[in-house]
């Protein structure tokens, strides 16, 4: 999701009027907390919550909290929870009428009476995100949060038809499941499936169901960008796209050209990106501006992959400069928390 959040240490306190959306990590979460963020931060609309011990949550003490944010935050809309209980997500979901984005991060397996409760919410919901994650334990991994259980009791509440951003990153679920939740969703514009697009199936769900989509997220999918080709030659709504690592300048190349009728296209990196035999080279960036009319408006490289690539300064300041004056975006960046964005760049 888009969402600004401001962690603690960064707020400007002369600026605290303006502030609505807070990530809040380590802190007391108890009446005293809320009645601190209604004196310093009155106008807030949003909030992300984690790192909660598990300790931290006793009846007493999240009734409480819920119904402190009820009392001084009747008009919260964003709601970001990290590392929580079902507990504790069930009841802050089920506290408030008008959400607008919810984000569960590597939360507890959900209990059905849980995606009950995001099923009642779900009318006036414009973005949610689910991201998963599996954790080691005692030598043995294990699921921390999956869907495939109650995704159906979701889909069936009040209905998602307003949802617009949707975030299932790194979460296993059947072909069938992934059908339906698209199906299900006609105003879906922007989805998220990265670290988890893994077969052909679920390549062939996106590229029959998610025709109007404008923005992709496939950032370290299982399936190389050649094996997506369904998708670029279905979804020719899309304007921007996050694509899997490619190998070697000619498959980044061939990516790119695929994708030229977007607007942009960000290539993802990471560890598994950093062996020198697959990296990108300044051949690579000399061929963009020989092929600027063939390729995106837009071109990012995670920065993450710099083990990986053979650039050289110069190239990317002659490339960026070479883009930037014909209206375009050349840039190298760290891609590790990028998400997509309501505002889509402009056209060629």
């Amino acid at each position: 999701m888009s969402v600004p959040y401001l962690l603690l240490d960064n707020v400007n306190m002369h600026e605290r009027n303006d502030v609505r959306y807070l990530d809040c990590q380590d802190v007391p979460y108890n009446k005293q907390f809320v009645l601190w963020l209604k004196d310093v931060f009155p106008a807030l609309r949003g909030l992300r919550l984690s790192c909660l011990s598990s300790g931290e949550w006793g009846s007493e003490s999240e009734r409480e909290f819920i119904e402190s944010l009820k009392d001084f935050f009747p008009r919260l809309t964003k709601l970001s929870l990290c590392d929580q209980s079902d507990s504790a997500v069930k009841n802050l979901v089920s506290g408030f009428s008008d959400w607008r984005e919810l984000e569960l991060i590597k939360t507890e397996i959900l209990s059905k009476e849980t995606f009950e409760a995001l099923g009642e919410r779900a009318p006036s919901l414009k973005a949610l995100s689910l991201i998963g994650c599996t954790a080691k334990s005692d030598g043995h991994w294990r699921k921390v949060f999956h869907t495939d259980y109650y995704m159906d009791v979701f889909l069936e509440g009040q209905g998602l038809s307003s949802l617009t951003h949707l975030s299932l990153r790194n979460i296993c679920m059947q072909g069938a499941t992934f059908q339906r939740i698209l199906q299900n969703l006609p105003s879906l514009r922007y989805l998220d499936r990265a670290f988890t697009l893994c077969s052909d199936e679920d390549v062939r769900v996106i590229a029959a169901y998610g025709t109007n989509l404008l923005g992709l997220q496939l950032a370290r999918c299982y399936r190389s960008c050649e094996e997506l080709r369904p998708i670029w030659e279905k979804c020719r709504n899309l304007q921007r796209v996050i694509v899997p690592h490619a190998r070697k300048d000619e498959g980044a190349m061939n990516v790119l050209k695929l994708c030229s009728f977007m607007q942009s296209v960000s290539i993802s990196g990471g560890r598994d990106f950093l062996a020198s035999k697959h990296g990108l080279t300044d051949a690579l960036l000399k061929s963009l501006r020989k092929n600027y009319s063939s390729v995106p408006y837009e071109i990012h490289i995670d920065g993450r992959c710099h083990g990986g690539m053979c650039f050289s300064e110069k190239e990317v300041k002659e490339t960026a400069a070479f883009f930037a004056k014909r209206g375009g975006r050349f840039d190298i960046e760290d891609m590790s928390h990028t998400d997509l964005s309501l505002d889509m760049p402009r056209s060629k």
